[in-house]
């Protein structure tokens, strides 16, 4: 069993190249699966190692690419998605740090907004056009959050109350 994570991407600015390449940088090994029939790409790898699984979704169709999330007065309409699986059973922080190693690196490649949400904790952070963060107050990891912000320097960091 998992929880599941999303990082849903504005803009179609994200290619599998781009993501193979993040997470050979961070030292992990993949192994990929194309379905493009469906223009997802699975790296099924990673879950054994590194505690969780990712799907990259390249491109996101109308009516299911809109979030109703807590950082925006409108849904946030979103084109890309990857969607991160985290095993259950492995060290929470050690895994999440990661996975935000992994998705602020990503950010840091692209100008677009994006939102983090999980299946457990709902909205977890909103980037904004690769200058601000909004993270939900209350999620127990926003120190790492934070941390990450700040290796990468670009990032005002703010707290919203949910």
């Amino acid at each position: 069993m998992s929880i599941h994570f999303s990082l849903k991407v504005k803009d179609t600015s994200m290619n599998e190249k781009m993501l193979v390449a993040e997470i050979s940088n961070l030292g992990m090994s993949l192994d990929l699966n194309y379905n493009s029939e469906e223009d997802i790409v699975d790296f099924n790898s990673t879950y054994d190692i590194y505690g969780f699984d990712i799907t990259f979704v390249k491109n996101e169709c109308p009516p299911f690419n809109e979030y109703e999330t807590l950082f925006l007065q409108n849904n946030f309409k979103y084109n890309q998605s990857v969607l991160f699986g985290i095993n259950k059973e492995g060290d929470f922080r050690e895994i999440y740090s990661k996975m935000l190693e992994l998705i602020f690196n990503l950010m840091s490649k692209i100008n677009t907004n994006a939102l983090l949400t999980s299946s457990v904790h709902d909205d977890i952070c909103y980037f904004e056009n690769g200058k601000s963060i909004y993270i939900k107050s209350t999620i127990s990891f926003s120190d790492i959050i934070e941390h990450y912000a700040k290796i990468h320097g670009q990032w005002n960091c703010f707290y919203k109350q949910s």
